[in-house]
């Protein structure tokens, strides 16, 4: 539905590894556009 390389890697990211270590890289993906210290500190 969209060329969006930021929403193409999130795809990747869930169709390639749905893991712990997903859920940090995609954390680190949205740092970007969601600044939230609970978040950072929860992922340590």
């Amino acid at each position: 539905m969209t060329s969006d390389p930021y929403v193409e890697e999130l795809r990747s990211q869930l169709g390639r590894r749905p893991t712990r270590t997903h859920d940090r890289d995609v954390a680190r993906l949205l740092s970007p556009w969601r600044r939230r210290p609970a978040d950072r500190h929860r992922l340590g």
